[in-house]
């Protein structure tokens, strides 16, 4: 008689669905990492300074600096509700921004007088949409590390706003020394 209780339990499973793991996002298209993005509104944007990289770039005001993120070579974290935003330095080989991701895409681009590579992608780890900007150039001051810029959210369409942060991306004047600014 219990068998019966067990049947219909995984029978009643299988309808609805139920497999204890859930399901996997199916990605929509990912944006072309050297498109154009709309046109945003950066007058209220924060500049934000990449320390001794002499670049700079503007992110949205709504974005708060997450003071708790660690990175291994240094880094910041800037979180608004389930999207981030983050500079990493790094020592980056081509398997390092998910190659193998459905939608990988990317290309270079000339921004701030210097090459960087743009790619797209779906994360189906995190199940997010990611846009990331990796400098393809060493700088002085940094040694063997380069910048990466990424922004990961669960929309779609924020993509466009990576992408138009990245576009943000300008030398910046304004020297930085070992433990402070000149």
């Amino acid at each position: 008689m219990w068998f019966r209780w067990i049947a219909a339990a995984f029978a009643l499973a299988a309808a609805t669905g139920a497999t204890g793991v859930a399901p996997a996002v199916t990605p929509k298209p990912v944006l072309p990492p050297c498109s154009t993005p709309s046109k945003f509104d950066t007058s209220k944007w924060q500049t934000v300074r990449l320390g001794g990289a002499s670049v700079s770039y503007l992110l949205p005001g709504y974005f708060m600096l997450d003071s708790t993120a660690a990175f291994s070579h240094g880094g910041r974290l800037w979180r608004s509700g389930k999207c981030e935003f983050s500079m990493a330095l790094g020592i980056w080989g081509d398997g390092s921004f998910g190659r193998g991701y459905p939608g990988y895409s990317e290309c270079e681009i000339t921004l701030a007088g210097e090459r960087w590579r743009l790619i797209t992608l779906f994360d189906t780890h995190s199940q997010a949409y990611v846009a990331l900007a990796v400098s393809a150039q060493r700088r002085d001051g940094l040694g063997p590390y380069t910048i990466a810029l990424r922004g990961r959210s669960e929309d779609r369409s924020d993509q466009a706003l990576f992408l138009a942060i990245f576009r943000t991306l300008r030398a910046d004047t304004l020297r930085v020394r070992q433990g402070g600014q000149e």
